[in-house]
């Protein structure tokens, strides 16, 4: 998949990281603010615009999550499914944040404010987008490819304010929107790799205690990342394991319904996925 080369976007980019919370205590922000004149364009986007660029909310990092997301607020991406609270959306964060699969969700360039549309005095309504880059694993990438993806991240944040200027905003829900072909170029990439087949049935067999019958992974708490696979014990060849490679290699790669790529059903990505995040819940 192609690096992006240019974003054609008719909004010119506003450097929200330049606005510094102390500035909102001394003085009136201008509103509309610079160069957002078409999208920022009422008092009250203006007051949901700067409380949110006030928070310090970095949907790549999950440092920032705690001050802006309650233990009810949803994440929805359509291709893996639906993340609840702070520590089940940044368990979605770290399968490319923490260098299994994907080392790192690098930000390229500044954040796009592109829509408020929806928004009034009692709720908020923002759409974002930033370009983030995805370096591959290359030992799980087929025959060891090096691998770099550039790739638009848009979200469309559904927040409240909340009158401390400490942690301004609360967010109910977020969905996220990456291009399908991130996810039917990329997972297949990995999941048609010995190393993958091998991960997921370590972590199924040996990690999870899991069988033949055992039908799925649940997703849970993130901490640590997969480092520790090649430098543990050697893992003894089972009946179950071999079971396992058969079952796994025998499965889709993806699951292809309508214009896009799942990876939340019986299938290779959706096994990567799950076995990912349960080794970091047993590593804890």
């Amino acid at each position: 998949m192609a690096p992006f080369s240019s974003i054609a976007f008719a909004i010119v980019t506003f450097v929200i990281t330049l606005i510094a919370k102390p500035a909102l205590a001394q003085q009136s922000p201008p509103c509309p603010p610079p160069q957002l004149e078409g999208v920022v364009d009422t008092q009250e986007k203006c007051n949901c615009f700067y409380s949110l660029v006030g928070s310090g909310l970095d949907l790549g990092d999950s440092s920032t999550f705690k001050s802006v997301f309650a233990e009810d607020s949803v994440q929805n991406f359509s291709q893996t499914g639906q993340y609840v609270g702070p520590e089940g959306i940044a368990e979605y964060l770290s399968f490319v944040k923490d260098g299994a699969f994907v080392k790192d969700y690098i930000r390229i360039g500044q954040p796009l404010f592109l829509d408020m549309t929806g928004t009034t005095m009692q709720s908020c309504v923002a759409t974002v987008a930033d370009r983030r880059r995805l370096p591959a694993n290359s030992e799980f990438t087929v025959d060891n490819q090096e691998t770099c993806v550039d790739v638009l991240n848009g979200s469309t944040i559904y927040y409240s304010l909340t009158g401390n200027q400490a942690a301004p905003i609360l967010i109910e829900k977020i969905n996220v929107y990456l291009p399908d072909a991130l996810v039917s170029d990329l997972i297949p990439l990995f999941a048609d790799s010995p190393a993958t087949a091998n991960y997921v049935c370590d972590v199924l067999v040996n990690t999870c205690k899991r069988t033949k019958t055992s039908k799925s992974l649940k997703s849970s708490k993130s901490l640590k990342s997969f480092k520790s696979l090649k430098s543990s014990k050697k893992r003894k060849t089972s009946k179950a394991m071999s079971n396992c490679l058969k079952e796994f290699n025998a499965l889709p790669t993806v699951d292809e319904i309508g214009a896009l790529t799942y990876i939340d059903g019986d299938s290779k990505g959706c096994r990567i996925l799950h076995s990912f995040f349960a080794y970091r819940v047993a590593s804890k």
